[in-house]
């Protein structure tokens, strides 16, 4: 473990003309971007968070296997039509 962090170490510093070892400018700007977006990704968690608490908070309507609607749906060759019947059709039989 020691020969690891040791090699990542040694990657991401250079040693100037007096010896010391000194960060490289990409470890630097890499740094500067993670610490830049922690406060966007806490503030997009607690966002997210106050959103999906309205929306469990609100109740729904119960799930059915057929559309809610008051008028009838005209049954053609292949079955019922899902979608309710336009002003052209007539949901009365044709014999009244």
């Amino acid at each position: 473990m020691r020969r690891l962090i040791r090699q990542l170490i040694d990657k991401m510093t250079y040693r100037d003309l007096s010896g010391r070892r000194r960060p490289r400018r990409y470890v630097i700007a890499a740094g500067l971007l993670l610490l830049a977006m922690a406060p966007m990704a806490l503030w997009a968690f607690s966002e997210r968070s106050r959103v999906m608490a309205v929306a469990y908070a609100t109740p729904a309507p119960p799930a059915t296997p057929w559309p809610q609607s008051n008028q009838r749906g005209i049954e053609t060759r292949s079955g019922w039509r899902s979608s309710p019947p336009g002003p052209e059709a007539s949901i009365e039989p044709a014999w009244d």
